[in-house]
């Protein structure tokens, strides 16, 4: 069993119209990556971003449910935009330390930096995608 979690730019429409299936099939900015849960695992990057130890009443990446979900999901969460601007403004040069950072915490099931090196850009692409109407969320099913 697994936690399956992708992230996508969306209008509130179109995050509600991805509830059952994802953002997979959808032409919508995206990054599939399992899981990448935004409580504790997104704000771990999001104090490294800011230079940080991560705290969980400042660093929570989640925001909002999209409405209401039963137990079992799946869910869609909206991304809290303080942690969708952190993300949207890594520079390039920072990414390598950021992965290695990041690839330090606990919570982790043994990533490998250069994994998290290639999904950095690939959050920062879809954090940069929402913008003007556009959040950023996370689709989690179990």
């Amino acid at each position: 069993m697994g936690i399956l979690t992708d992230y996508f730019a969306a209008t509130p429409a179109e995050a509600a119209a991805c509830r059952e299936h994802g953002p997979l099939p959808t032409e919508l900015p995206k990054v599939a990556a399992k899981w990448l849960e935004p409580t504790i695992l997104l704000g771990q990057l999001w104090a490294a971003v800011d230079g940080v130890k991560y705290k969980v009443n400042k660093h929570h990446g989640d925001d909002e449910m999209l409405e209401p979900a039963d137990e079992e999901g799946p869910w869609i969460i909206r991304i809290r935009e303080e942690c969708r601007a952190a993300i949207a403004g890594i520079p390039d040069e920072r990414v390598p330390a950021l992965a290695a950072t990041w690839s330090e915490a606990e919570e982790w099931m043994a990533p490998e930096p250069d994994w998290l090196e290639k999904l950095i850009p690939e959050l920062r692409a879809v954090a940069r995608a929402a913008v003007e109407d556009r959040a950023m969320y996370v689709w989690i099913c179990l």
